[in-house]
């Protein structure tokens, strides 16, 4: 990966045909604050006293999750169709301007979605799980910190419920 910045994520892949040429892939994740919520909730994901989220479990999660919008420099990307493809309603997968041009004479039946140099990164793309735990909290920390304190309050309502609970049942003012 050749740089990030708090939307999205350039990294440099090899032609595979051509000697020192490479392609420029980039992803943008797209719903990454409600794949955030979502699992910042999941108490499996915090530190084991339970003060903290575990960056790096939630890195995993949110590696999984988040819906990611691409586009490679390679001029095939276009010429063979998968700008198209990622364009489309159905994926709205592409980033950066829409292609409305279908490939009716290189690939009239869309066939694949990606490149091989997208396809190459989403192969590696779980073992940038450090990567992204560090991203997160480069760019996102604000975010976590703010959504993990209302976790945290939630459950300290929960508790505080709990302990009210159990000392009524304990003076038998509750039925069983």
């Amino acid at each position: 990966m050749t740089g990030g910045d708090k939307d999205k994520w350039t990294f440099k892949v090899h032609s595979g045909t051509k000697d020192n040429v490479w392609y420029d892939v980039v992803m943008r994740f797209k719903n990454l604050e409600a794949v955030l919520k979502k699992h910042i909730r999941n108490r499996k994901l915090w530190t084991k006293d339970g003060r903290k989220i575990d960056l790096k479990k939630l890195a995993q999660n949110v590696l999984w999750e988040v819906d990611i919008e691409m586009r490679c420099s390679d001029p095939s990307f276009v010429y063979w169709g998968y700008a198209y493809t990622l364009s489309r309603p159905k994926y709205d997968a592409i980033y950066g301007e829409k292609e409305n041009r279908p490939p009716r004479i290189r690939n009239p039946r869309q066939y694949g979605g990606v490149c091989k140099h997208i396809h190459t990164v989403y192969n590696v793309l779980p073992f940038y799980t450090t990567t992204m735990a560090k991203w997160l909290k480069q760019f996102h920390l604000r975010t976590i910190n703010k959504l993990s304190a209302e976790v945290t309050r939630e459950v300290q309502g929960m508790h505080k419920a709990a302990n009210a609970l159990g000392k009524r049942l304990d003076l038998g003012q509750v039925n069983r």
